[in-house]
């Protein structure tokens, strides 16, 4: 099995839709957001494909973080289809990721999950990330 690696393309919108409903359960219309994020040269939208087929993403934005004086990014996603998952293919999407932020020379890449996403949890530690502080959220 050869997994592909690459940008996501706008024909690659409605089958990205329809992973981020697999994703969450949160019914959004996503379409014109990944319209702009594959075109917007501070976010980067990774799909992982086999046999030309989409099976997984991962998206990570860029920007200038002051406190480290330099470019910063964070992966906001990642989502393999479960028949495709204990494949390699998130460990793939996110070495890829930090193979571009590397190029970008970001000075730190950030992510986050859920606290009990323990499978999530050991790829992240596996692929050298650390714990670190707390994630907040509200809704301005």
């Amino acid at each position: 099995m050869s997994v592909n690696i690459r940008l996501a393309q706008e024909e690659d919108i409605s089958v990205l839709e329809e992973l981020y409903l697999q994703f969450t359960d949160w019914f959004l219309q996503r379409n014109e957001a990944l319209r702009k994020a594959v075109k917007d040269p501070n976010c980067e939208l990774l799909v992982a494909e086999i046999n030309g087929q989409v099976v997984g993403f991962v998206h990570q934005v860029f920007f200038l973080d002051i406190v480290h004086a330099g470019v910063y990014s964070y992966i906001t996603s990642l989502f393999v289809k479960e028949e495709h998952r204990r494949k390699r293919i998130a460990s793939k999407l996110i070495q890829a990721a930090l193979a571009s932020a590397k190029k970008r020379k970001v000075v730190e890449v950030h992510l986050d999950t859920k606290e009990y996403n323990e499978q999530a949890i050991r790829l992240y530690e596996k692929l050298g990330f650390k714990r670190v502080g707390v994630t907040f959220e509200c809704n301005p």
